[in-house]
């Protein structure tokens, strides 16, 4: 899932004393295991609302020794797969966080798995506004040194069961718990994918070596919760520029102590996520590339490498950042930057062959792209607007642009037929009177439509057009 969080681990803390007994050998016999086993114990992981059904194999009767091939109730198993009681027969030592039994990989077997799906439909709406996060989770364990592992996978189910995107955690590797036997929590969290209507959750147990597959899972959680909206991108100050992070800085920096550091200019200049940079100090310029992401509580992130600068910053505005810049081998000192100016505006766009910040609005079976933000500079220049219809229906699709707030004055309109289904491009004249529009001049787009290919009757009505506004920059 390219837009998934990293997974994170958290190793189960503290001591478990067991007497000598057996565990699930590799060599399928059974052998005494030490006396003291350190168990990773930590805090426990607060799961909230599980949506899965018998997470800890607490249901159903689980096997004493670890290799009996039980029944799990919930879960669909494959191969040897298979429900163990902690401690007893198996000599495994229980997680801090409780129950008597975990899911084990099972007897004389290389790979087996368990999954079960389940059902999300009820939060439909949330989940296609992408209001909706998912968080896996599990402890996932194995034998002493052994690199037996297991991997627990969440993936994103459309209405018609195709996959929209997973979420994976593990293999635990002996390392993550000291070669000894134990547990580690793993989670990875990720806004659910638009149209999901279900999760197949699997755990699959890979087996590394020996006979039996020693490969362990407790407490496997899948969790819903609101995912909140990425912060709104500020306004973008600069004439032509597509982006926020475009335009010249000065940045003042402050010591420790609150001494002042001295100022230098910032040059950024945005393209998509990613930002070309350069400081320049009395040091001489430094050049880089920066990322831009979303951050709760800010408008927009930027952080990166230019040349010996670490910068971490978040615009408080389109004209203020504050963050850290930090130079190699030394700490970070706060630095707060401030817009200055802007870089020069390149030719303006022709709107005849190039739709601007393109924007698309939707009207019963018809759709339309058209410019949302347009230059004075193109207008002057450009004979006509391009303007992309399309409709699912036969249809009269009548795009307008128009001008006023209180006196409403036509800009241009054009009507398309389609006697069948489909997309064209037209182009809305540009009016003598446009040269005059400034910045405030209230623009707008509208969308409106007729079913059918016949002409309109006389005082026919038509459904109420779509409107939205056109901004104009210089």
């Amino acid at each position: 899932m390219s837009n998934a969080r990293a997974g994170v681990d958290q190793p189960l803390t503290g001591h478990a004393q067991r007497r000598g007994g057996p565990h699930l050998r590799g060599d399928g016999r059974i052998a005494g295991l030490l006396t003291a086993i350190v168990v990773l114990a930590g805090p426990a992981s607060a799961f909230g609302q599980n949506l899965l059904a018998n997470p800890g194999a607490e249901l159903g009767t689980a096997s004493a020794g670890g290799y009996d091939v039980v029944a799990i109730p919930g879960w669909t198993s494959t191969g040897n797969f298979t429900a163990v009681q902690y401690g007893t027969g198996s000599s495994i030592p229980a997680t801090p966080t409780g129950g008597a039994n975990f899911f084990s990989g099972g007897p004389a077997n290389a790979s087996s798995s368990a999954s079960q799906t389940v059902d999300v439909s009820a939060a439909a709406q949330p989940i296609d506004n992408g209001e909706r996060a998912v968080t896996l989770s599990a402890e996932l364990g194995g034998f002493s040194g052994q690199t037996d592992g297991g991997t627990v996978t969440a993936v994103a189910l459309g209405a018609a069961g195709q996959s929209l995107g997973e979420l994976r955690i593990g293999p635990p590797v002996p390392a993550d718990r000291n070669s000894q036997t134990g547990f580690v929590v793993k989670t990875a969290s990720r806004t659910v994918p638009r149209g999901t209507r279900s999760f197949r959750v699997e755990m699959t147990a890979i087996r590394g070596q020996g006979d039996y597959n020693d490969s362990y899972f407790d407490n496997v959680g899948l969790e819903l919760a609101v995912q909140a909206p990425p912060p709104p991108l500020p306004a973008v100050l600069c004439p032509g520029a597509a982006a926020p992070w475009t335009g010249e800085w000065e940045e003042a920096s402050r010591l420790d102590g609150g001494r002042s550091g001295g100022t230098s200019t910032v040059r950024l200049l945005q393209t998509g996520d990613s930002v070309a940079g350069e400081i320049i100090g009395a040091e001489g310029t430094s050049r880089g590339t920066l990322t831009v992401s979303s951050k709760p509580g800010v408008l927009s992130h930027l952080e990166g490498q230019i040349d010996v600068y670490r910068l971490s910053v978040d615009l408080v505005d389109a004209r203020t950042y504050r963050g850290t810049r930090q130079v190699q081998g030394a700490g970070p000192v706060t630095v707060t930057g401030t817009l200055r100016g802007c870089p020069a505006a390149g030719p303006a766009p022709n709107l005849q062959s190039t739709i601007p910040s393109p924007t698309t609005v939707s009207a019963g079976p018809t759709q339309a792209t058209f410019p949302g933000r347009v230059s004075l500079r193109s207008l002057k220049r450009s004979k006509c607007v391009k303007v992309v219809v399309r409709t699912t229906r036969p249809a009269r699709v009548l795009a307008t642009i128009f001008s006023g707030r209180r006196s409403i004055r036509l800009f241009g309109q054009k009507e398309v037929l389609f006697l069948v289904p489909g997309r064209r491009v037209v182009c809305i004249m540009v009016p003598l009177r446009a040269h005059t529009f400034n910045v405030r001049t209230p623009l707008r787009f509208a969308l409106g439509y007729r079913l059918g290919t016949a002409p309109p009757r006389p005082g026919a009505r038509r459904p109420r057009p779509v409107i939205r506004p056109i901004r104009l920059v210089p």
